[in-house]
């Protein structure tokens, strides 16, 4: 016998998850009126959430697939001359969006090399050398105030 979809009941969205705007906001899109500075700032906040979060499930599926790599024994390090300075500041880059919200724009990353590391290269392999600084720098965002 062949099994039948049952029929649900439609789905609805319950009141206090509608995308509607209300309020002042309502108002204003009602009357084609630009958004306040604040809900300018909040959405601008929401943003940058989003874009924090969004880095971070990233970072953690490639964690995921380096494990796997290295699991099966498969993972290769692909090693070249670097230039260390290159990849700090891709570090901070990395890092930026995540130290913005946890702080709410208040703190900064500031990376100082002495002049003769400035200059040196690194043999290495960037991508996992990157992926390590961020790790580190993602926790240290966490778990300090």
């Amino acid at each position: 016998a062949a099994l039948l979809p049952t029929p649900r009941a439609p789905l609805r969205r319950p009141p206090e998850l509608s995308h509607e705007p209300s309020g002042e906001s309502a108002r204003s899109a009602a009357s084609g009126a630009p958004a306040s500075v604040e809900e300018v700032e909040e959405a601008g906040k929401m943003v940058q959430g989003a874009i924090a979060c969004t880095s971070v499930a990233l970072r953690v599926l490639e964690n995921l697939t380096t494990l796997e790599t290295l699991r099966q024994g498969s993972l290769t390090l692909t090693a070249a001359p670097e230039q260390l300075s290159d990849v700090l500041a891709e570090v901070k880059e990395g890092l930026a969006p995540q130290l913005a919200a946890a702080s709410h724009g208040k703190a900064t990353l500031r990376v100082a090399l002495q002049p003769e590391l400035q200059r040196r290269r690194v043999w290495c392999d960037r991508k996992m050398l990157l992926q390590v600084l961020i790790n580190i720098g993602h926790n240290a965002v966490r778990f300090t105030d």
